[in-house]
């Protein structure tokens, strides 16, 4: 197909904030060596409210699986501490049989028989009753898929960071990924870091004492774990995250990640659809020319590994609701404008 424009993109956001899809938006585009950044709307719907910059806090969702998790689990393998091949029961010897069939490879491509709902209020309320409540659960048998994807494989990733590093994940991840790499702005629980509530774009209103929520974690099962999870949890800006993915499509040196590590991540490896594939953390296309994740919140990178090209794009379109097709679209128009026509 024809590489959509720039314009293009411009005007699918523009109609997404029109039409009361998202409050509004920041984007970056880096093709061919020149860099757009795109930005529209406000950050509520409130009068006055004010427009969205590249040092807007959103709630990534889902992108916390790639931006934290993935990232320190390569540490992890780089400097020997785990193998992709290791058991889950390696790091949780108490486990059901089931966890010895599931590998840290298997977690990290969704290529698991993990139960398939992860609401973790059927565990208790106490961050301990949940991880035993998870970690307590037989993997179900059921017809072989390639690929699944699920929360709960990374949510316990993040405790496997935990058990190999004894220091709270989002410790971990703060020293070991996100302060070497320049992501100054990228949090967990971002009001605890001092970010002040002006800078945050809020997400949905859940009613209740908490109301709407801003600067904390929308993902249910992540505030449950104290907006802490490997799953979800993590709130970053334009700014970082155009950084984060420039370093991760070249792989800097500054990532310290075990080559066959990054290799992994970039090409087909477990397949998902009859035209993708996941790799180690990623979605990818069948042809490799398209690397990208999605978080819930309406966030999204992508990058094209064959050209260095990446694209970013926040917005919190969880805050009118949280059924919002019209994201895939524009997620899409984005996908082409990166990879060079190729549209998921």
């Amino acid at each position: 197909m024809t590489r959509p424009d720039t314009q293009q993109l411009r005007v699918a956001l523009e109609a997404l904030v029109t039409d009361r899809v998202t409050p509004g938006y920041a984007a970056m585009l880096r093709t061919g060596g020149e860099t757009v950044e795109l930005f529209g709307g406000t950050l509520d719907d409130e009068a006055g409210s004010a427009a969205p910059d590249r040092d807007t806090v959103y709630d990534i969702a889902s992108l916390t699986k790639v931006v934290a998790t993935w990232g320190v689990m390569g540490r992890l393998v780089a400097d020997g501490s785990v193998r992709l091949q290791d058991p889950v029961s390696r790091f949780f010897p108490n486990v059901r049989p089931g966890w010895a069939k599931h590998t840290l490879a298997d977690l990290l491509l969704h290529r698991t028989q993990l139960p398939t709902a992860t609401w973790l209020s059927q565990y208790g309320e106490e961050p301990g009753a949940i991880r035993t409540g998870v970690l307590s659960a037989e993997p179900v048998d059921r017809p072989s898929v390639p690929a699944q994807y699920l929360n709960r494989g990374y949510i316990v990733l993040g405790w496997v960071v935990e058990n190999v590093v004894g220091e709270p994940f989002d410790q971990v991840v703060a020293r070991e990924w996100w302060g070497p790499l320049g992501l100054g702005d990228t949090h967990f629980n971002p009001l605890d870091a001092g970010v002040p509530t002006r800078r945050i774009a809020p997400t949905e209103h859940i009613g209740g004492e908490v109301g709407r929520l801003r600067g904390v974690v929308h993902d249910e099962n992540a505030r449950w774990l104290g907006g802490v999870a490997g799953h979800a949890g993590a709130f970053s800006t334009l700014s970082d995250l155009s950084r984060y993915a420039g370093l991760v499509v070249g792989d800097d040196a500054s990532l310290r990640l075990a080559p066959d590590f990054l290799r992994l991540s970039q090409t087909p490896v477990a397949e998902w659809t009859d035209d993708s594939y996941r790799a180690l953390g990623w979605w990818v296309s069948r042809d490799g020319r398209l690397v990208r994740h999605d978080g819930f919140t309406g966030t999204t990178i992508c990058l094209a590994p064959h050209t260095g090209d990446v694209g970013v794009l926040l917005t919190n379109a969880v805050y009118f609701g949280r059924r919002n097709p019209r994201m895939s679209a524009v997620r899409g128009l984005l996908s082409a404008i990166i990879s060079g026509g190729h549209h998921p």
